[in-house]
């Protein structure tokens, strides 16, 4: 699998998480959804974002890593 395709589906996955959450917090929406969110989804995407960057960076390394050896 190359980066590019794990990009997609990091990206994809925070989105069906997103969307999954807030059909959940129709129905939950108390004390501990609050704290869940907070304490596992606060920081999803932040964190998503840097593992993208992480990954476009490991892209550009194993590119030029082909360049260096042809």
């Amino acid at each position: 699998m190359s980066q590019t395709v794990g990009k997609g589906m990091l990206i994809d996955a925070v989105k069906q998480l997103r969307v999954s959450w807030n059909r959940c917090q129709s129905s939950w929406n108390d004390e501990n959804a609050k704290h869940f969110e907070n304490e596992f989804l606060g920081h999803l995407d932040s964190a998503a974002r840097q593992a993208c960057d992480a990954m476009d960076r490991l892209q550009s390394a194993c590119e030029e890593a082909r360049r260096v050896c042809e």
